[in-house]
């Protein structure tokens, strides 16, 4: 069983990678993509406790108008 601490490091780790490279804007987008398509993925995971993480990132790290996050917070909302 995953913890929230370890969910936490995982998606933190996927968010800073590449950080140590010019700071453009395809590598921007580039970790804005990993971190969305790992979100996706925890999204639908067994673990509950990696569903809210997923979520509570999907809300606090995208802003408001970013579409993909806010499917991804749309279908967490059909958790059981």
């Amino acid at each position: 069983m995953i913890s929230c601490r370890e969910a936490l490091l995982n998606m933190a780790e996927t968010f800073c990678n590449g950080l140590d490279e010019e700071n453009d804007v395809s590598s921007s987008s580039q970790r804005r993509i990993m971190l969305h398509a790992l979100l996706a993925n925890q999204v639908e995971s067994q673990e509950p406790m990696a569903r809210f993480v997923a979520v509570r990132y999907a809300a606090i790290v995208f802003p408001p108008n970013h579409a993909p996050s806010r499917y991804l917070l749309l279908l967490a909302s059909g958790d059981r």
